[in-house]
């Protein structure tokens, strides 16, 4: 039940963006999250597969993305995700992370 009302909240708060930015266009939050704590695995276009482990982060919808993201706060990602993960990811943060790699090229 939680983790489908901060899903929902996360949609919203997609949805709730206007124009490019809900497109996830010039995101610069969410950039600099990614470089920080997702680009070493999964390459500075999302292009990589984390490990041989992961589908490339390019080849998944929005929806997807969020729910991964939302997944590290129950603690479902490999160890190595829980480490770059440990200090969770707000709402806020999912919102712009998850604008981000959805608006990387495909």
């Amino acid at each position: 039940m939680r983790f489908s009302l901060r899903f929902l909240l996360v949609a919203l708060a997609l949805s709730a963006v206007p124009g490019s930015a809900a497109r996830g266009e010039n995101p610069v939050a969410g950039a600099a999250l990614y470089r920080e704590r997702c680009a070493l695995c999964h390459g500075a276009h999302g292009e990589a597969n984390a490990l041989g482990r992961a589908k490339p982060l390019v080849s998944l919808d929005p929806a997807a993305i969020a729910a991964k993201l939302e997944s590290f706060q129950t603690g479902q990602p490999a160890a190595s995700m829980k480490a770059k993960m440990k200090s969770g990811l707000s709402a806020a943060e999912i919102a712009a992370l998850t604008g981000y790699i959805a608006s990387l090229p495909r």
